[in-house]
């Protein structure tokens, strides 16, 4: 005997909750077995000479403060106002001339540094997603002035602030400009084209006669 097909759909949903279920397991099995990394998120101050650092840790019972020397080195950074902390306030740890130790768990922590030549080139302890967000004035869209890491986003909110985010990334390297160093550009470019017009109308005029 032929079954109805109001069973049919009876018997189909069940099925679909089922099959979703399994799917769902799944993911979180597969998202479990991922390493957890770190959200860094780096904040330049208005004036450009100092940044504010918000990182999250996890599992972890060390944080080094390493920058990026100029051959690609890592060297120690000079940070203050450190501050370790999770959900039930802040935390102690221990400081020497590389970082601090504590207590391993899961903390975010949060320190100052200072900056130097309108650029931030800060190594990461591990590779992680990270965000450097610049104040209003400050710019990084510019190839000839401006610069940041291989794989960076840059995106500009409704005030005008420009943020840059790398998905994965084990340093943060941002060169910033405002928008006087800008116009000095632009300015020094219709010089030389202006000078180029000058020294090339000559030779053209010849040219021309020639022909």
């Amino acid at each position: 005997m032929r079954t109805p097909d109001r069973d049919r759909r009876g018997h189909a949903v069940p099925a679909r909750c089922l099959a979703a279920l399994i799917g769902l397991i799944a993911l979180l099995l597969l998202a479990a077995g991922q390493p957890a990394g770190a959200a860094a998120v780096f904040t330049i101050a208005e004036n450009g000479t100092s940044y504010t650092a918000t990182i999250d840790l996890n599992q972890t019972d060390t944080y080094p403060f390493m920058e990026t020397g100029v051959l690609g080195e890592q060297i120690p950074a000079t940070v203050t106002n450190v501050n370790l902390y999770n959900d039930s306030g802040n935390v102690t740890y221990q400081k020497d001339q590389t970082g601090i130790t504590f207590q391993k768990g899961n903390y975010t922590i949060s320190y100052q540094g200072t900056l130097r030549d309108d650029h931030i080139l800060l190594a990461l302890p591990e590779v992680t997603s990270a965000d450097v967000h610049l104040p209003t004035g400050l710019d990084v869209r510019n190839p000839l002035i401006g610069q940041y890491s291989p794989g960076g986003k840059v995106s500009v909110d409704d005030q005008g602030q420009v943020s840059i985010h790398w998905d994965r990334t084990s340093y943060v390297e941002v060169r910033y400009y405002d928008q006087t160093r800008e116009s000095l550009l632009y300015m020094f470019a219709n010089i030389w084209v202006v000078v180029a017009i000058v020294l090339l109308t000559p030779y053209l005029l010849m040219r021309r006669r020639k022909l």
